[in-house]
């Protein structure tokens, strides 16, 4: 069995999924109406507390019009990032 300390990607993509609402000027309330979840539901997505569904980051993606290749190549880079500020390398986004 493949275990995976998930915690910190799915803090990765809250944080992206918050970054992206907050670009359009939305509420979590607002987000979650779009989404047909309760406000709370957004706010433990966005801390990354829970798992997000598959459907919802479809649905997520569908709305803002990004490919889910791209949100998740977005996630990986900040992955990249985050690992490389860490160990204090250099960071090459083409990898």
């Amino acid at each position: 069995m493949i275990t995976i300390d998930e915690g910190p990607y799915l803090e990765r993509v809250g944080r992206f999924m918050r970054e992206i609402r907050e670009s359009k000027g939305l509420t979590q309330a607002q987000m979650a109406d779009i989404l047909g979840v309760a406000p709370s539901s957004i706010s433990k997505m966005e801390k990354g507390i829970v798992r997000v569904n598959i459907f919802k980051v479809l649905a997520y993606c569908s709305l803002w019009k990004i490919k889910v290749s791209d949100f998740f190549r977005a996630v990986e880079i900040r992955q990249d990032w985050e690992e490389s500020a860490r160990s204090g390398g250099n960071f090459d986004e083409s990898t």
